[in-house]
């Protein structure tokens, strides 16, 4: 349910009607700090961390070892990207032309997702819970300490309020070059290579949580223990906040800490009203995203991406939407059109047991 909850937050805030009309807590912080929109991405992270324990779990009572697990690791996290680079192209496949490979964006959401699951898999298959915390703190704080002693050359170490000359954003530019996207125009990118490392860490984290759930312990036990943890993560994520600030795009320590934290909360929330309570019913629908969240997310973005090469976003927008209600509402109504599409689009596939397996 949770991981169908992020799901579907995901495919709201990316699909607005109309991007210059959209509710400000659906918009992501302009550069430091955060907003309920920057709580997502490292919730869906969060949430494939402790999900991937529980898999492995279940494909070695199945017989798989350790050979077929990271055999089907490297599989997930191939066609993943191949997926996203598909979509890519779509703009210029629609046209006819050649893709534009020289300056094609080569990072993004989806590789963030599969570069961060092909990284933190092996950590979880072959090591114990006490590594994972060690490789997480070290990621955590080796982040900090490169972000802010590591000089940019010309400009100094630690300028984390300029989007242009931190030290995440030089090392795109050194690395990717045109591969930023929009031809290499872009200063720095939201998903780059750097801010790939602390990420990782945000897995890990959702890992530890995933073997916690596994444990045997009552359910209201495991309640109150995600509810302490998650707020001790939070209050830790704020005091980091003074020295390296909460900030999405370069994925800060502090912002792994306290989205974790957030994601905890959530999860606690859902495990006791389900779990505890035993209130399951309204859930379904989100159980049923969740069941298969990227083929959604894959889903909703060759669609986007179609809608708008065949110019009939706007069209429909328009006639649809706009024409009813103000420029915010009717750019939120979209967005809410667009999960219920593609929440029916899974429900079908659902029903009918045809999934896109990666």
């Amino acid at each position: 349910m949770f991981r169908g909850l992020a799901t579907a937050a995901m495919l709201l805030v990316t699909n607005p009607g109309d991007s210059e009309h959209v509710y400000a807590p659906l918009k992501h912080a302009g550069w430091q700090g955060w907003t309920p929109t920057d709580l997502i991405f490292p919730s869906f992270l969060f949430i494939v961390g402790a999900s991937m324990v529980l898999s492995f779990r279940k494909r070695r009572e199945l017989g798989d070892g350790p050979a077929a697990l990271l055999v089907h690791v490297i599989k997930r996290c191939v066609f993943l990207y191949a997926i996203s680079l598909l979509i890519v192209c779509i703009p210029s496949l629609i046209d006819g032309q050649r893709p534009p490979f020289e300056t094609i964006r080569i990072l993004g959401v989806l590789p963030r997702i599969a570069l961060c699951y092909l990284v933190a898999a092996p950590v979880v298959m072959f090591t114990r819970p006490r590594t994972w915390a060690v490789v997480t703190g070290a990621l955590l704080l080796g982040y900090w300490v490169v972000m802010t002693r590591v000089p940019v050359p010309h400009h100094g170490a630690g300028l984390l309020d300029s989007k242009e000359w931190n030290l995440a954003a030089y090392l795109d530019r050194m690395m990717l070059g045109q591969h930023l996207g929009e031809g290499g125009a872009k200063a720095w990118d939201p998903e780059g290579i750097l801010s790939t490392v602390p990420a990782i860490g945000t897995t890990l984290l959702g890992a530890f949580t995933g073997h916690y759930l596994h444990a045997w312990r009552p359910a209201v036990e495991k309640t109150a223990g995600m509810f302490v943890a998650g707020a001790a993560l939070m209050v830790l994520g704020l005091w980091w906040n003074h020295l390296f600030p909460i900030n999405k795009s370069l994925w800060s320590s502090s912002y792994v800490l306290f989205c974790a934290g957030f994601a905890l909360e959530t999860l606690a929330f859902v495990h006791f009203v389900i779990d505890v309570r035993g209130h399951r019913g309204w859930a379904r629908p989100f159980v049923i995203l969740g069941a298969r969240p990227l083929t959604a997310l894959i889903l909703s973005a060759v669609g986007g991406a179609l809608l708008q090469e065949l110019h009939l976003h706007e069209p429909i927008y328009r006639s649809l939407f706009a024409s009813w209600a103000s420029p915010n509402v009717a750019s939120l109504a979209f967005a809410m059109g667009i999960v219920l599409l593609w929440f029916a689009v899974v429900a079908i596939l659902h029903r009918k047991r045809l999934f896109l397996r990666l």
